[in-house]
């Protein structure tokens, strides 16, 4: 998810929030957790050609190029990012990382249940997240103080 996430972020996430276009979800998985984007819900039709990608949301009849400002150039190479057409089933989702060269989602792992995520991302926790993450760090250090004291 560079560069909208960083390792060692803080968020907060809504257990009860319905995942959305665009929304950050939490997605359990037997081997661990993962966070990504939700490109598509049941119902729609997407493929991704020379890095950008294209949808049909369900109900439509034509794709339509998605906007997506939180993927950086660096972080996608068009030749290297491609898939075939894919119909998501009713009760799922299909998700992206944002940091499209090195992200493990649905190309590899398929689509994902909406009862597999854990929880999604909230807004206000994602534009404080440098104030979360530091409020953290700080509270670790008093504790390690602590603790070496």
């Amino acid at each position: 998810m560079n560069s909208t996430l960083s390792h060692g972020d803080y968020l907060y996430i809504s257990l009860t929030a319905e995942p959305d276009y665009g929304d950050i979800v939490v997605i359990e998985r037997p081997e661990n957790d993962i966070i990504k984007r939700v490109i598509a819900k049941g119902g729609d039709s997407l493929y991704m050609e020379g890095g950008v990608v294209y949808i049909m949301y369900s109900g439509s009849d034509e794709y339509v190029m998605l906007e997506e400002s939180y993927v950086s150039a660096e972080n996608n190479t068009p030749s290297e990012n491609n898939f075939e057409e894919v119909t998501v089933p009713e009760g799922d989702i299909y998700v992206l990382g944002d940091n499209r060269d090195n992200s493990s989602d649905s190309r590899y792992y398929g689509c994902f249940s909406v009862e597999s995520v854990v929880g999604v991302v909230t807004d206000w926790s994602l534009k404080y997240k440098s104030f979360f993450t530091a409020v953290h760090i700080l509270e670790v250090n008093r504790q390690l103080d602590k603790y070496n004291n």
